[in-house]
């Protein structure tokens, strides 16, 4: 589109009457079972005599209605398709609909003949371009006859387009006289979401209280993104006191979206991020509730605000902290002895917050079924788009995980369980146009978090909260592990390489499974505890299983955790990163909303160990956890604070009580590649077979019976690192099916290596 002209079309009014040269069989309307409201990206091409030829594109919606198949007097299979509404935008000037529909056609189908259709629609439209021809109205001599194809029926939310370019039309004035001539090249509709602006901001664990932003302790940062496929030129942020009737006060304006943020593509904080920052010390020092509200300006819909909130902003958030123990750390609890917690209360109160301390024992395996998509097979005429979509893939199959419990509607088309359920390629299909995922940014964290969000509301889910968390630390593995296990969420990981490059390439999974072990060594007088932590999910690229996709945490040298093993492109440097997640909450579940006016209710599964008050103003205070009679493992280790008028606040860390000893330090790198051992041995009802590779190579496991039948292929050809690693047997069979007990063996071969052992099962 060329600048410094503009372009006015719009339904042509009632002087002007509709023709309709297809003469429709189908008299009862009550066939009709779909209105959709498509997005529709319309390119046309005028030429004024003696002005020179322009092309100009138009946006907006369609509304649309189609009928069900039927079978027509002369045995043809036919369907009605009509344009009920239009509302087209041009270059900054509106080009609506004033209100009559426009005619649709019918097109006959032999039968037997399977989609894709057609149908068409003639339409008159009338034409503005002020700066060519300023104050004259134009109108096309003829309907433009515009044909649409749709690959499936109901076509629901495939794309609908021409992809061939229509006759000429002959553009009159109005006076009849022909002053030029118009041509549509394209016409494409897709499913269309109303644009909205959402406000992202980081929060205390478990309430609405702004966290300051981690590089800088002064401010406190809000994100924005806008939902569905609209190029954003500006953001600007404001707030006001919660229910204010005052005008927003404005405090940032974003020009050029280079805040950090996350895409398929990359996380470089070049272009996929819309941010402002607030001045922490700009607000009342006892804390105060403020609502938010983002303005995006866009290209295809103007201005579009958004608000965020209540939240509280409180230059000294009211937050406990455990002193001495490092996030990056795993608390040593041994058995039967008492731990020492330090906390810190930085705010000082009149009346002293209560504090509780809580134990999380996390399940040594917990796993939930996943449904497989593949990102590669949505259908996207752009198959690029397909290769970035895992973020919408993704999506899809944690949404058919609710769909299967408790949530039905979310894989049928608008919510409607009357139509067809849709595959998850289907509902990714949706979801991506939802997020606005392109071949360019691929997904960006924003996009999912909106997109998702579209797709509940459109399917009539109201109250379910949708958020994007960092991954930097270990304790924030332990957060994911308390989302994906604690609270019944749903969880997909983000995962990053470095390209030989420097560029990143990022991936989206939807988790599936975690285990972790707890075991110490014990040498003389030295004792030392080691923690392995088991991940799998749901790989959308190629649709794959959990099955294939077990893989360790570690970390890299930044002390980042990674996925041993893991890349995400072949070329991709070193293990791949786990950079964050996107959780999907249910109103009931526990995380689906804010606690802070409300005392929190006791989580299912949480512990109380501790109980007592702060002093605040940065003095520490000292509790106790008494672990006798605590089984050993893996446990989320939390301090919750709530003042008196209700606020809540948490500070998490993972602790750790050995499940068993060894008289041996891990292997050296030096270390040839062996079998290590397995602990129990006798077991009931989980072994975990520990090894060690000296070089990264593939690594087989088979459990076999006492006859050399085969049991169990528990890893096969999965890569590994050189290092110590862990996997587990559960006693189950590849069937699925428990085993007796008895004797059984286990085969380790890597690495040019093949080692048995035996293992006893006692049930």
């Amino acid at each position: 589109m060329k600048n410094g002209n503009r372009l006015v079309i719009v339904a042509l009014a009632a002087a002007f009457l509709f023709v309709w040269p297809h003469q429709s069989t189908m008299s009862d309307t009550s066939q009709y079972v779909n209105n959709e409201i498509v997005f529709a990206d319309v390119v046309v091409e005028i030429e004024i005599y003696g002005l020179g030829m322009e092309v100009y594109t138009m946006f907006g919606t369609w509304e649309i209605s189609w009928s069900d198949p039927i079978e027509a007097p002369d045995g043809h299979i036919e369907i009605e398709t009509e344009i009920v509404s239009m509302d087209l935008v041009g270059t900054g000037i509106i080009c609506g609909n004033p209100g009559l529909p426009s005619p649709g056609g019918v097109r006959g189908i032999d039968p037997g003949i399977d989609f894709p259709a057609e149908s068409f629609f003639d339409v008159y439209f009338e034409i503005e371009i002020p700066e060519k021809l300023p104050g004259q109205t134009l109108h096309n001599a003829v309907a433009d006859h515009i044909v649409g194809f749709v690959d499936d029926f109901p076509s629901y939310f495939d794309p609908y387009n021409n992809p061939a370019p229509l006759p000429e039309t002959p553009l009159l004035d109005e006076f009849d006289t022909e002053v030029g001539m118009m041509r549509i090249i394209h016409t494409e509709m897709t499913p269309y979401y109303p644009p909205e602006a959402q406000i992202f901001v980081d929060r205390m664990k478990g309430s609405d209280i702004l966290m300051p932003y981690s590089e800088n302790e002064e401010l406190f940062r809000v994100s924005a993104e806008v939902s569905g496929p609209y190029e954003v030129l500006s953001m600007e942020f404001s707030y006001r006191e919660m229910g204010s009737p005052d005008p927003w006060t404005p405090f940032a304006v974003d020009t050029d979206g280079s805040a950090e943020g996350w895409s398929t593509i990359a996380d470089k904080g070049n272009g996929d991020g819309w941010s402002g920052y607030l001045d922490r010390w700009t607000f009342p020092a006892e804390g105060e509730w403020y609502d938010l509200q983002v303005t995006a300006n866009t290209v295809r819909n103007g201005p579009i605000s958004g608000i965020g909130g209540p939240v509280f902003i409180d230059p000294i958030p009211p937050f406990p902290e455990f002193v001495e123990i490092d996030p990056d750390s795993v608390v040593y609890a041994k058995p039967g002895r008492l731990v020492l917690l330090i906390i810190r209360f930085l705010k000082y109160a009149m009346l002293p917050p209560k504090v509780k301390i809580q134990v999380f024992p996390l399940g040594v395996d917990f796993k939930r079924p996943l449904t497989r998509v593949n990102q590669l097979a949505i259908g996207n005429s752009d198959a690029n788009v397909d290769s970035m979509s895992c973020g919408p893939a993704a999506a899809a199959s944690c949404l058919k995980y609710f769909a299967d419990n408790g949530h039905p509607e979310l894989d049928n088309p608008g919510g409607d369980t009357s139509k067809p359920e849709q595959t998850g390629e289907e509902m990714a299909g949706e979801l991506g146009r939802a997020m606005g995922t392109n071949a360019t940014t691929g997904t960006t964290a924003g996009g999912m978090v909106s997109g998702i969000n579209s797709y509940l509301q459109s399917h009539g889910k109201t109250g379910w909260t949708v958020e994007h968390k960092k991954v930097d630390e270990y304790l924030d593995i332990g957060d994911m592990f308390d989302e994906f296990e604690a609270d019944s969420e749903d969880v997909m990981m983000i995962v990053q390489n470095v390209l030989p490059n420097g560029d990143t390439v990022s991936h989206c999974v939807t988790l599936g499974s975690k285990g972790s072990t707890v075991y110490e060594t014990e040498e003389g007088p030295v004792q030392a505890m080691h923690v392995s932590y088991t991940l799998d999910f749901m790989d959308p690229w190629g649709g794959e299983s959990t099955e294939n996709n077990e893989y360790n945490v570690s970390h890299d040298d930044d002390g980042k955790p990674t996925l041993v093993g893991y890349k995400v492109d072949d070329s991709a440097m070193g293990d791949a990163q786990i950079t964050g997640y996107v959780k999907v909450s249910p109103p009931a579940s526990g995380g689906g909303g804010s606690r802070l006016a409300i005392p929190a209710a006791p989580d299912p599964g949480w512990i109380e160990v501790a109980t007592g008050v702060l002093q605040g103003g940065g003095i520490v205070d000292t509790f106790y956890w008494d672990t006798t009679g605590f089984p050993g493992g893996l446990y989320l280790l939390e301090v919750v604070s709530e003042t008196p008028d209700g606020q809540t606040c948490r500070d998490l860390r993972l602790a750790g009580i050995p499940e068993y000893t060894v008289d041996a330090d891990p292997p050296t790198p030096e270390t040839p590649t062996k079998l290590i051992g397995s602990y129990p041995n006798p077991f009931n009802p989980i072994t975990t077979i520990e090894f060690y590779v000296a070089n990264d190579t593939k690594v087989d496991i088979t459990i076999y019976d006492a006859a050399g039948r085969t049991v169990r292929h528990l890893v096969r050809s999965r890569f590994y690192g050189s290092g110590a690693h862990q996997v587990r047997w559960n006693g189950i069979n590849d069937g699925g099916v428990r085993v007796s007990s008895g004797v059984y063996f286990y085969r380790f071969a890597a690495d040019g290596v093949e080692l048995s052992s035996k293992l006893v099962l006692l049930r």
